[in-house]
């Protein structure tokens, strides 16, 4: 299902963040909540500093390949 499908209703956001850079001294993010379930952005959190981590030594194509957005 891709995001243009006439068929599907719109969704209002579950929340929103703001990723902040820090600097070139770890930790280099900051993921800032404005809004929405702390579980959701706890998770996206935590899945987000995982890519991170990941990212040097993984290519692209294996990132996306292991399911996440």
């Amino acid at each position: 299902m891709s995001m243009a499908d006439p068929n599907v209703e719109p969704q209002p956001p579950r929340g929103h963040v703001r990723i902040v850079y820090l600097g070139p001294v770890a930790p280099h993010w900051e993921v800032v909540s404005d809004f929405g379930d702390r579980a959701v952005i706890d998770n996206f959190r935590t899945r987000s500093w995982r890519a991170s981590c990941c990212c040097r030594a993984r290519p692209q194509s294996a990132v996306t390949a292991s399911g996440w957005p």
